[in-house]
């Protein structure tokens, strides 16, 4: 019994590589052959894609997920290189509120504003608690902005994304 179950192991894995052989032939006719060297320029991706927000969000899933360009500086490897990367105090993503799209309060009570970003294009717009932008951005001034505080524009869109705070 244990002979036929170790024959049947053997078989399959005997079978198993060249399967994988024709899947990664398949593969590869659509990826173009990449050689990189010093000196070239390349986007970065991260795990996990999280970006830190002034609020933190309950689905991450949108996040930028390549950062750069960065300068490869040393190859280390075949596949391994040393990017010439900013110093950890300009990695921060710099953002300014540029408007404020619509107002309205959450389930828990707390009023929250859809912010669009300057410099950012309008599906970057997050939402975040009114305290949270008059801490962070007090010269940014929401008492001037001619926007009632109800359900707003986007209605059960923002109930939807608004249920985290």
């Amino acid at each position: 019994m244990t002979q036929d179950r170790d024959q049947m192991l053997h078989d399959l894995k005997n079978n198993l590589v060249p399967a994988q052989n024709q899947m990664k032939k398949y593969a590869d006719q659509f990826r173009p052959p990449i050689s990189l060297g010093v000196g070239d320029w390349v986007y970065l991706k991260l795990q996990p894609y999280r970006l830190r927000s002034l609020a933190k969000k309950g689905n991450m899933k949108l996040s930028p997920r390549f950062y750069g360009p960065y300068q490869i500086s040393k190859q280390i490897g075949a596949i391994a290189f040393e990017l010439a990367l900013p110093l950890e105090k300009e990695l921060k993503l710099q953002v300014t509120p540029a408007a404020v799209q619509d107002v309205c309060n959450a389930p828990s009570g707390i009023s929250v504003v859809l912010i669009l970003w300057k410099d950012l294009p309008n599906f970057e717009a997050t939402w975040e608690p009114i305290e949270t932008i008059m801490e962070k951005f007090p010269s940014f001034h929401l008492e001037d902005k001619n926007i009632v505080i109800s359900g707003g524009a986007f209605g059960s869109y923002a109930e939807d994304v608004l249920g985290e705070f």
